[in-house]
């Protein structure tokens, strides 16, 4: 039987198909609605790259990928911690909005809502 905590790349793997090609899904209007597939053959792969990152080290393990806007596949994939992708993810569209001279209303919003994820400093 199947246990996610035992497994978890399993989990990480159905999710990811579910996004990228169910449009039903709840989060598919941010991955598979921006052409954004996950071309992983089966969770072994997801497997392989939770083996070489360490994930098991790891307080929340997260899967990124090296270029946000491209496919999930073993070579754009690793794994690093969920608050550290969010803290890279909201420089990275910052500097993106401060580039096309919006700076301003959609950067700083996006800003305060990562800041409410991560946890208080010394939790």
């Amino acid at each position: 039987m199947y246990k996610p905590k035992l497994f978890p790349w399993i989990t990480i793997y159905r999710k990811l198909k579910r996004y990228c090609s169910n449009p039903n899904s709840k989060y598919y209007h941010l991955f598979g609605e921006k052409g954004i597939h996950c071309i992983f053959s089966s969770s072994r792969e997801v497997h392989f790259l939770y083996k070489r990152d360490k994930a098991n080290d790891m307080k929340k393990p997260h899967l990124a990928r090296y270029h946000r806007f491209s496919t999930y596949s073993k070579d754009n994939c690793y794994f690093a911690e969920f608050e550290d992708v969010l803290i890279q993810t909201c420089k990275q569209v910052c500097k993106d909005e401060a580039l096309k001279n919006k700076r301003g209303t959609e950067a700083d919003n996006f800003q305060r809502e990562i800041a409410l994820m991560l946890p208080k400093r010394g939790e």
